[in-house]
């Protein structure tokens, strides 16, 4: 990635998808299995579930529907198994699924202000598939790139100047490299999505709380200091004890950062030139500092989505609408005005009204 981020934040490849309503998150991952010759002589496993969609997320259900795999391994599918867990957690619980070789099942009984990834796997004579979110998240900086990998660890290649590569120490990596300490074992330890920037990186763990690691000039590593670390650090005050301490999605950039957390509100840390932290100052922070105005009370002040650009950022509210704050100098933050806003101005036209005026997802850039 040059210099000029074409993108800023977004998980690649595989990827994971994060939504959250009314106080439930909610991840879940689609990956298509392989395809297999139509003419097997013999039954096999089918392929993997598709396009795993989260919706009608309330406090203590959610629906989640997908498509049938691409190969259903010679024969019909006969059913399938739906799995959840609650972020925090290392245990899954089975979703009873009693309409069998249905593409879609209501989830009831959760726990408000919980963050809950979904896994689907299909089932037929042969056996069961892979689970659709049994697959690496990808994620690609300026000049180095990073993966969490099934079991929950994270590795990294390319370049490790300030310390990108989180392995401690060492020269630039044309193979991968573990990061130090996230290792999957427990779950303060077990990734579930990255996001890096130019030249650090930072990861969400499964207990809600965020390590980061690389060039830290500017806080973008959050744990209140400025020094580059070439091992991962937690994110001060992200604790994963309460949900405005628990982070269901984070975001890197150039030389800032932003988390959403469990409750609705955004936190953001690092550079803050151009008022990209969100917090009506122009100061540098090197903790999270609370996005001004976001604060998970209403649908209209409640985000869902968020995404750190070089010098500004962006949310997704829960009624539809987008925020955005920061740099403005091209008008990136799309209220037709060229001024920067170190606090969230309303994105004109997406009023969350109509579906056509509704965002469900938004992404920053240069």
């Amino acid at each position: 990635m040059s210099q000029n981020r074409d993108r800023a934040g977004r998980t690649r490849g595989v990827g994971v998808f994060i939504r959250a309503i009314l106080g439930v998150a909610i991840m879940a991952s689609g990956v298509s299995g392989a395809i297999l010759p139509a003419n097997a002589d013999a039954a096999m496993v089918p392929g993997v579930p598709t396009r795993v969609v989260i919706s009608n997320a309330t406090r203590t259900s959610l629906d989640v529907s997908w498509s049938a795999p691409a190969n259903n391994g010679g024969t019909a599918i006969s059913d399938y198994v739906i799995q959840y867990r609650k972020v925090g957690t290392l245990s899954w619980k089975t979703h009873i699924h009693a309409a069998t070789t249905a593409t879609s099942a209501k989830i009831t009984g959760l726990s408000a202000f919980s963050t809950y990834v979904v896994r689907i796997a299909a089932v037929n004579t042969a056996g069961t598939s892979e689970w659709n979110g049994e697959h690496t998240t990808i994620d690609v900086g300026k000049s180095h790139s990073c993966a969490v990998i099934t079991d929950g660890s994270v590795v990294c290649w390319g370049s490790n100047g300030s310390g990108r590569l989180g392995n401690n120490w060492g020269p630039r990596s044309l193979q991968l490299v573990p990061v130090a300490g996230i290792t999957g074992r427990s779950p303060n330890l077990t990734a579930v999505s990255l996001s890096l920037g130019n030249e650090h990186s930072c990861a969400l763990m499964v207990d809600g709380t965020l390590r980061c690691w690389g060039a830290n000039g500017d806080g973008q590593l959050g744990n209140g200091s400025t020094t580059n670390s070439h091992a991962p650090v937690q994110v001060s005050g992200v604790t994963g004890l309460s949900p405005a301490a628990t982070a269901v999605s984070v975001s890197t950039s150039n030389n800032h950062s932003c988390a959403l957390m469990a409750n609705g509100t955004v936190q953001c840390w690092g550079n803050n030139s151009a008022g990209q932290l969100g917090d009506g100052t122009t100061d540098n922070s090197p903790v999270p500092a609370t996005v001004a105005g976001i604060t998970g009370l209403t649908l209209g002040t409640t985000a869902v989505n968020v995404s750190a650009g070089a010098f500004h950022s962006c949310a997704v509210m829960a009624d539809g609408t987008a925020k955005c704050w920061g740099n403005n100098e091209r008008g990136q933050l799309g209220d037709g005005t060229t001024n920067n806003s170190p606090v969230p101005a309303t994105v004109a036209g997406i009023t969350g009204l109509t579906p056509a005026t509704a965002a469900v997802s938004v992404s920053a850039s240069n």
